[in-house]
């Protein structure tokens, strides 16, 4: 029985980085577009107001001026590139954790509380959570570990939800769905294990 409680722990554990991961992933992708936009609007925009200070005309060269300033301001305060690396880096030790469970081939209890401290460490260096995103992490993963068995225990989102995923932090929100009867192998609540 032991046994078995230690690798529900390591499975548990195992599904919580992986979610975690591919939160990571996507919030590293939102970034990552965004900063690539804005970049390019910046050198579009910029050489616009060369060609239009060459071609004398100040109304339109103050607009495209204006429009590159707040531009440029955007991506520096809120700082896309690095929120983006953040995310990467944190992808990765996820990605890592989950590495070290598949070398294990007999889990113990000191492996089993050596990676539950190490997520935990990890939640620690979280920034705030966007709980639609996590969610549709969440399912996700139920989707790739459980295929059609999973699919009833799959955190409800809405369509507001999955467009705003990114922008509103759906703090309020409850994902938790209305199926209480989970089967033993997804004993694991939409919010995940560990802190998040």
């Amino acid at each position: 029985m032991a046994r078995q409680t230690y690798q529900i722990d390591i499975h548990n554990i195992r599904f919580a980085a992986l979610r975690n991961a591919h939160y990571h992933m996507s919030r590293q992708a939102w970034f990552d577009g965004w900063n690539r936009l804005f970049s390019f609007l910046i050198i579009i925009s910029g050489t616009a107001l060369a060609w239009q200070v060459s071609q004398q005309n100040e109304a339109v060269g103050v607009s495209v001026a204006i429009s590159t300033t707040i531009i440029g301001s955007l991506q520096l305060v809120f700082d896309l590139g690095g929120q983006a690396r953040n995310h990467e880096f944190l992808k990765r030790r996820y990605f890592e954790v989950v590495a070290e469970i598949v070398k294990l081939e007999n889990p113990t209890t000191i492996d089993s509380s050596r990676l539950n401290t190490l997520l935990l460490s990890l939640s620690a260096e979280e920034p705030p959570t966007y709980w639609a995103l996590d969610a549709i992490a969440y399912n996700q993963i139920v989707h790739s570990m459980y295929g059609v068995e999973g699919k009833e225990h799959r955190c409800p989102v809405s369509i507001w939800q999955m467009k705003t995923r990114h922008i509103l932090r759906h703090a309020g929100a409850d994902f938790t769905g209305p199926d209480k009867k989970v089967p033993k192998k997804l004993r694991i609540s939409c919010w995940g294990y560990g802190l998040r």
